[in-house]
């Protein structure tokens, strides 16, 4: 946006601005105007998801407000990184792919490798092919109605 080298970090931005929007069902900064919006996105730092409901774990704030650093050199090193501490935030499961094991982390336990069932192994497996027709078919974008 300032006319700097784009690299990844963008959009870990972008996945960070998703993410709040899905835990609170708003976006970070809501603005009536477009350049209101904007001018947010450049200069207002980012609110915390804490604001938005005492369920949140703290932890997440400031995973959150990493990944949304108006300094990307600020933000994590991969959105695979800002994932990962999300979800350690959220005492989540951390997902290795695979590998077949998720790495079962949390408050005070350690690190342990647990199986991860064959059914969940294969998500986002189907072809790009498959979903070219499906989406086509349902939109009518391909001709067929």
């Amino acid at each position: 946006m300032a006319g700097k080298p784009v690299d990844g970090r963008a959009d870990q931005y972008s996945l960070a601005c998703v993410a709040f929007e899905l835990f609170c069902g708003e976006v970070p900064f809501p603005r009536d105007h477009v350049t209101a919006v904007i001018w947010a996105h450049m200069s207002e730092p980012p609110p915390a998801l804490t604001s938005r409901g005492p369920a949140f774990p703290a932890g997440a704030d400031g995973v959150l407000a990493r990944a949304l650093a108006k300094s990307p050199g600020d933000r994590f090193a991969s959105c695979r990184d800002f994932a990962d501490a999300l979800r350690a935030a959220f005492g989540l499961v951390a997902y290795n792919s695979g590998s077949g094991h998720a790495v079962a982390a949390g408050p005070g336990r350690l690190a342990t490798e647990i199986p991860v069932p064959a059914s969940h192994q294969t998500v986002g497996a189907v072809r790009p092919r498959e979903w070219r027709g499906r989406i086509g078919r349902r939109s009518g974008r391909d001709g067929a109605g």
